[in-house]
């Protein structure tokens, strides 16, 4: 077999275009694993964005689970023979309101058929005797909640105030 001879210029050519088709096959061997990497670095990413959402989401259900928790232990401390018309009418003759005119009614329409409605309407208050009612009303543990305020105009003979309030109560 004969040797072949090359001169200075021509084994330089060859010397680089050997190291270009090295350079260009090791180059097409690592993308393929370069973008393998790049793209588990940004699935990573992704699954702990993903990781953060479902805790937050855990933990905003867990709140949930704890406030509907508290609610039913209410509901149960408060009895089955809860009604929301006698509690809050048992408050208007303990304060005094009663023979002073206040009303009591229950609201037929209700948002939900598991709530009982009753709205309540005081002439002549001071603000201090609505405030003291409100507080006897929320101050039990009894799940009552002023539903709507309908009305809160001075009274006619400008000593007081009238208003009617809608409250409501799961029934019981």
């Amino acid at each position: 077999m004969r040797k072949l001879k090359l001169q200075g210029r021509e084994r330089t050519v060859v010397i680089v275009g050997m190291v270009a088709v090295l350079a260009i096959v090791l180059l097409q061997l690592g993308r393929g694993p370069w973008r393998k990497y790049r793209q588990s670095e940004a699935n990573l990413v992704a699954a702990r964005r993903r990781l953060e959402e479902v805790q937050d989401l855990r933990r905003f259900i867990a709140g949930q689970r704890k406030e509907q928790e508290a609610f039913n232990k209410l509901l149960r401390e408060r009895g089955g023979r809860f009604d929301l018309y006698t509690y809050i009418s048992g408050i208007l003759n303990e304060k005094g309101l009663r023979e002073r005119g206040a009303s009591l009614e229950t609201e037929r329409i209700s948002p939900s058929p598991d709530m009982a409605l009753v709205e309540m309407g005081l002439q002549g208050v001071s603000l201090e005797e609505l405030v003291d009612v409100l507080h006897a009303i929320y101050a039990g543990e009894s799940l009552v909640a002023l539903y709507k305020l309908d009305r809160l105009t001075a009274a006619q003979d400008q000593k007081g105030l009238n208003c009617t309030m809608t409250f409501i109560s799961p029934r019981g």
